[in-house]
């Protein structure tokens, strides 16, 4: 299985598309199902599955997972997993003389800022 030049972090909102690269002497009879954390993935309005592709729109921490590719022929399976993390992003609306406090988990690092304007 390959991702975008084998990256496995992306930012909040990005667009991720994971390719399940099936090879040998016949593919065209090959059944490919697509799993996350060992649930079968089903076509929505942020993921689709085709092409021996899954596409993840607009992706959320919530998409961060351990990705199966399970291609089948003729009873035989063959699997490859990718775990991908989602990042969050991060913004703060700053109101002069107010603190903004601000806080996120990155890679599974709760991180918290403190901010404010000096007038």
């Amino acid at each position: 299985m390959t991702t975008p030049d084998d990256v496995t972090n992306f930012t909040r909102g990005d667009n991720v598309t994971l390719l399940c690269d099936v090879s040998g002497d016949v593919t065209d009879d090959v059944r490919v199902t697509w799993l996350k954390d060992g649930d079968s993935v089903v076509d929505g309005d942020r993921s689709v599955s085709e092409d021996r592709r899954l596409r993840l729109y607009d992706v959320r921490s919530t998409d961060s997972a351990e990705y199966t590719c399970e291609a089948v022929r003729r009873q035989q399976l063959a699997a490859a997993s990718v775990t991908i993390t989602v990042n969050g992003k991060l913004s703060i609306h700053l109101v002069k003389g107010k603190a903004a406090h601000a806080q996120m988990v990155v890679g599974g690092v709760l991180i918290s800022l403190t901010l404010a304007v000096s007038p």
